[in-house]
């Protein structure tokens, strides 16, 4: 039988393999109208015939969903009468998850921009709401969380008519909700379907004015469009939605606000992400194109009326490209509406042109000031050819080679610039014959004749494609024997050549799984033959450039050694010399394309990304436009951005810049596959930062669509076509059309790790769907299983393959249910799988977690050890920044790591199990300080150490004090943070007080918040215990004991707590005879109330010790087995000598097991430190009272 835990084991591993955005709680169960009067009668609410009439109302017996709402409507039935049938069905047929909070979800009726709406109804209130809920996952962020709150408080603080009000705000779990006016009405553009153009005007102006009161509050709403008017029916309009509103002066804007909103909605400056541009007249621009579309048909024709003449140019000034000319905020707008209505003119104040290209002016200086120095920068680079081309010839080889290098560098430039062009664009010959043309004539009247020039001319000629330039290149090796620089040119063809074989990081990407285990080389070869071969022929060349009689002569040419040895570095693969040679040689821009290639690829080789990236954006500073720079820089930004993703920051900056980089060598931006690519990864770097990321999508899929008219073979286009359909959902069918997508990837690629991946992924997803069918999904799961273990076959050990054969194994549990043996072998198969994956990769977190919590309910012949246990949370913990996880994973573990304690005798394991589920809680804390409901929760799991932690009771009951305290604090309203106090404050009265609050405040508070809980309408029966506590501590005990009959899981556990305070005393050696005598009373009254158990035997023997009554003590010892080390303890003190020698003649072997606390208090034993209150805190040594 699935647990409640197992349930939501299952709904999450939705998430892991797609990011599926929404929320956990679901959309509630649907209750027929016949149920719901059925209840109704049932509960003697309606009679028959009222049912019959509410029936012909709703159309039938076999309706759904309506009933509820006639019988309030016609006044037959009041809301709190609906709620008492939704109860009652609850009763009888479970709730299933309809209730968050105090609010009962009826229906879901929307879906807002960061959550799902509902229509529920408020228990206490009795009054109809619209709920919006936003669920925490693995995949909800903290940023996504802090938006939501502050939604609910941007709307609340504006208090407007015709701006929705909120109520009320509150986490419920993992659940955070809204709760807000419900708003019974239609959405602007479908209201104004049949209405007056007066009549859409007089709206938009009420909601223009709502707006500018937003504006006024210095609040922006950032998506505004007629989705987010509703419109009631007596024809007001409310303006709903503030998921993306943010305050006018948050610098948090910055950081996730740049592409938030609807794409035909969104000002050009919000488009284009300039953030600090973006204020009040962004929303002016959106109420423009409503009022443009509310407009219709009327602007158009030949008998267009003045007053739409007027609307025409107030949407033109509210649509205007540059922000200053637009209306200042929404009021401003309001009034031109209201003069249009009036048939009063308008004053619209639009900027003519020339005031318009003044105005740009002023904005750009700095593009005047850029064109004016690079027209004298290149008027002076023109005198300085001249000047080089003048300089002085020598008769010496040497000097020659020199001179002819020094003249003809600066001069030959441009020349070799375009030949890098044409190195990548051959389709136009006439280009290069142009070129060597002008190489010709330029090298005609330099009559070189150490063979720098020729070696140059040949350098040209093989960038720019010329037929005979390796020949030509042979002859010059041949001819200048002594001249370094022939041999030089052929080494830096072939590390071109190597350069232009390498697949730059990325260069073929555009599928993300982010949990692909496989290890990615930065550098991925294309041809590990070729490229050697190529790195071989440079070699040689070099060596033979090395043999030349002036090579240490030519002063001026150092460097040339510096490059050579580098090169001669990277062949050999000692990349670090490599890279300490050739990274100096920045300097000589003539030359330096072949050396920042090597040095880039050293970098890729020493896994040095930083490095690799200096290396590329030195060269596009020097080239440009160059195809091979323009093309690894493209790479490296994507590589970088995968980067940031996986570690939850910022990739778009990166993304944008090599979308940027390999735009300028697209010859068909509109249909080219890597711009798709990249349009792709900025959708999954908006939704890593939980933004809504629909735009984004949308426009992924428009490029990939485009991409795929002309490329319909790449299959790389097909696997993200693939991605993106289940997070679009517009298919019937988005898995299997995405199966199909990936089939046809793989038949076009055969034998592609990713793409069988990504295969398996979209597979386990629809077997997912299948979970509850039972029978008929266990043949869909056998073929899956047998696909998984083909492909670890084939691509052995893989920690993403067994981590989906795990997963599957766990789908396979839930489907069987309560089949009892049958489920053992699967969970034998995800255990192994998950233990396999881990040991491939130690940081897999997902598959520790999934290990984790499948320990939480595997049955008892499988269940994990405690140190394995608590093993993998600590590693969890240790892989993230301060040890927290996400809400939803933290929430798993409280609940698994709290029944793990329960289930648990009291004792060392038991603690350490109760304090890793309070770990789990003060993280949620700290995720949502102000939500006193995570505190209460945290406090009681402060308790819960307490019980199983007897010598640090103390220590946990004052962390549980601080956690109830500010909750009281926070909501003074709630009774159980009072009780909790009063509880608190009662156990360390029994100790003696606390580090804060000394006996007599400890007695004081314990009644005052007995009271306050009393007032605050706490009905628990845990106060009238505590009320009496007073008495019971000064030795009044009552002449008869209360029996506890039935399960109050409340009263047995505060029992708990005052049974671990009595403990608490009793552990300590130096206590007062009267206390003890106290703590002991306290015992048997305990022991009276709630029947005999092992603990409080042992408690009784323990006080009876330490009271010196041996007779009473041994008398106690037969409700313990006789094997108990606190038995044979006692029989050494207080038994007959006989006995005293045979318990002596055991002990040695329960010393050595530790005995546990009250064995080795009978023995006078030091007892080790205790587990300490706080996952935060050291351990400190154990003080005597």
């Amino acid at each position: 039988m699935s647990t409640p835990d197992e349930t939501g084991l299952h709904e999450f591993l939705g998430d892991l393999f797609l990011h599926e955005v929404g929320m956990g709680v679901g959309t509630p169960p649907p209750v027929s109208d016949e149920s719901f009067l059925r209840a109704a009668n049932e509960l003697e609410l309606l009679d028959s015939g009222a049912i019959d009439g509410v029936l012909a109302n709703c159309g039938g017996a076999d309706s759904q969903g309506r009933a509820w709402q006639v019988v309030e409507a016609e006044g037959l039935l009041d809301v709190g009468e609906v709620l008492r049938i939704f109860h009652h069905l609850g009763d009888l047929e479970s709730l299933g998850g309809r209730c968050v909070g105090r609010y009962l979800l009826v229906e879901a009726i929307g879906e807002g921009s960061w959550g799902r709406v509902y229509r529920a109804i408020h228990q206490d209130l009795l009054k109809h709401v619209a709920l919006k809920v936003l669920s925490e996952t693995p995949a909800t962020t903290r940023a996504r969380i802090e938006r939501f709150h502050r939604e609910a408080s941007t709307a609340a603080r504006l208090g407007h008519e015709h701006i929705v009000g909120v109520h009320d705000v509150g986490v419920d779990g993992h659940i955070h909700y809204i709760a807000m006016d419900l708003i019974e009405g239609q959405n602007l553009d479908i209201w104004a379907e049949n209405r007056s153009l007066d009549e859409r005007l007089k709206v938009l102006a009420k909601v223009a004015r709502a707006v500018g009161h937003a504006h006024q509050n210095g609040v922006l709403h950032r998506d505004l469009k007629p989705a987010n008017i509703l419109v009631r029916p007596d024809g007001e309009p409310v303006l709903v939605d503030f998921g993306l509103a943010r305050a006018l002066d948050d610098e948090r804007m910055t950081a996730d606000g740049a592409l938030l909103g609807t794409p035909r909605y969104m000002a050009p400056e919000q488009e284009r992400g300039e953030i600090d541009s973006v204020d009040a007249r962004a929303d002016v621009y959106a109420l423009g194109v409503i009022l443009e579309e509310l407009l219709g048909d009327a602007a158009s024709g030949t008998d267009v009326t003045q007053h739409v003449k007027a609307l025409i140019k107030v949407i033109a000034r509210c649509k205007e490209s540059e922000a200053c000319w637009r209306y200042e905020n929404g009021d401003a707008l309001a009034e031109d509406i209201e003069r249009a209505l009036a048939g009063e003119s308008v004053a619209t104040g639009r900027p003519g042109a020339m005031a318009k290209l003044a105005y740009r002016a002023r904005r750009r200086p700095l593009v005047s000031a850029l064109l004016v120095a690079a027209l004298l920068g290149l008027m002076v680079a023109g005198r300085g050819l001249s000047v080089m081309w003048e300089g002085n010839r020598r008769l010496q080889l040497a000097s020659e080679v020199q001179s002819a290098y020094h003249q003809l560098q600066a001069g030959l430039k441009p020349l070799v610039l375009r030949a890098e062009t044409l190195r990548y664009d051959q389709t136009q010959p006439e280009q290069r014959e142009s070129l060597l043309a002008d190489v010709d004539a330029l090298l005609s009247d330099f009559p070189d004749q150490s063979g720098v020039s020729e070696a140059y001319r040949c350098w040209i000629g093989w960038l720019s494609g010329e037929d005979d330039a390796s020949d030509r290149l042979a002859a010059a090796c041949i001819s200048y024997p002594h001249n370094p620089f022939p041999h030089l040119v052929k080494a830096w063809i072939h590390l071109r050549r190597y350069a232009e074989l390498a697949d730059w990081p990325g260069t073929t990407g555009g599928i993300s799984i982010q949990r692909v285990r496989t290890p990615v080389p930065l550098l991925r070869p294309r041809s590990i033959e070729a490229m050697e071969g190529q790195l071989s022929a440079a070699g040689e060349a070099l060596g033979q450039a090395r043999t030349s009689q002036i090579w240490n002569q030519v002063s001026a040419l150092d460097w040339v050694a510096e490059m050579c040895a580098g090169f001669e570095a990277y062949i050999r693969q000692d990349y670090p010399t490599a890279i300490e040679k050739l990274e100096g040689l920045d300097a000589h821009a003539d030359l330096t394309m072949e050396a920042n290639l090597v040095l880039a690829l050293a970098y890729c080789q020493n896994d040095d990304k930083p490095g690799a990236f200096a290396a590329l954006n030195q060269l596009l500073d020097v080239l440009p436009q160059h195809v091979v720079v323009r093309r690894a820089l493209s790479a490296w930004h994507r590589e970088r951005a995968q980067s940031l993703m996986h570690e939850g920051q910022d990739a778009r900056e990166d993304l944008l810049v090599a979308m940027e980089l390999l735009r300028g060598l697209s010859a068909d931006p509109e249909h080219d596959p890597g711009l798709a690519m990249i349009e792709l990864h900025l959708y999954f770097a908006e939704v890593k930062l939980d933004l809504d990321a629909s735009a984004t999508l949308e426009r992924a899929w428009q490029a990939t669509e485009r991409a795929l008219e002309k490329h319909g073979d790449d299959y790389r286009l097909l696997a993200n076509r693939a991605q993106m359909r289940p997070a679009r959902g517009k298919d019937p069918n988005p898995l299997a059309a995405a199966l199909e997508d990936l089939l046809e990837a793989q038949s076009l690629q055969q034998g592609d790790y990713t793409l069988e991946l990504m295969e398996m992924g979209v597979r386990l997803m629809q077997a997912k769907a299948l979970t509850r069918s039972g029978d008929s999904a266990q043949e869909a799961f056998g073929d899956l299983r047998q696909r998984l273990d083909a492909a670890l076959e084939h691509w052995g050990p893989d920690g993403q393959l067994y981590y989906y054969r795990a997963s599957l194994a766990i789908l396979q549990i839930s489907a069987l249910g309560s089949r009892g043996e049958a489920t053992v072998p699967h969970y034998e198969s995800a255990l192994a799988d998950l233990r396999a994956a881990i040991a491939g990769d130690r940081d897999f977190q997902e598959a520790t977690f999934l290990l984790l919590w499948l320990g939480f309910f595997l049955p008892p012949e499988l269940a994990l050890d405690s140190a394995e246990v608590l093993a993998l949370e600590e590693g969890l913990r240790g892989a993230t920044p301060e040890g927290r996880l996400s809400g939803a994973w933290e929430q798993f573990l409280v609940t698994g790591f709290s029944g793990l304690a329960r289930s648990q005798e009291s004792g060392p394991v038991a603690a350490s199990y109760a304090k890793t589920a309070v770990r789990a809680l003060e993280h949620l804390v700290l995720q949502s300080p102000q939500d006193p409901e995570r505190r209460l929760k945290a406090g009681r799991g402060h308790l819960e150490v307490a019980r199983h932690d007897l010598l640090g009771v103390r220590g946990h009951v004052e962390s549980a004090l601080e956690m109830f305290a500010l909750a009281s604090q926070q909501d003074p309203e709630i009774g159980s943070a009072w009780r909790g106090l009063a509880l608190c404050h009662s156990l360390l009265a029994e100790m003696g007080g606390g580090a804060s609050h000394p006996l007599e405040a400890s007695e004081r508070l314990g009644r005052e918040c007995v009271q306050r809980a009393r007032e605050a309408g706490d009905r628990s029966t845990v106060l009238d215990l505590l009320a009496a506590r007073a008495g019971i501590r000064a030795g009044a005990f009552p002449d008869e004991v209360p029996q506890l009959d039935g399960p109050d899981d409340p009263l047995r556990s505060a029992l708990g707590l005052m049974r671990a305070a009595a403990a608490w005393n009793l552990l300590q050696e130096d206590l007062p005879r009267d206390q003890t005598q106290r703590a002991l009373g306290m015992v048997l009254w305990l022991h009276d109330m709630d029947g005999v158990d092992l603990e409080c035997a042992r408690l009784l023997v323990l006080g009876y010790h330490r009271l010196e009554r041996g007779a009473e003590a041994l008398a106690a010892c037969a409700k313990l087995p006789s094997e108990d080390p606190l038995v044979l303890a006692t029989q050494v003190h207080w038994g007959t000598p006989e006995a005293a020698e045979v318990a002596r003649e055991a002990l040695g072997q329960a010393l050595e097991a530790g005995g546990g606390p009250f064995f080795r208090a009978v023995l006078g034993i030091q007892e080790p430190n205790p587990i300490p209150s706080s996952p935060e805190q050291e351990p400190k040594p154990q003080k005597k009272s």
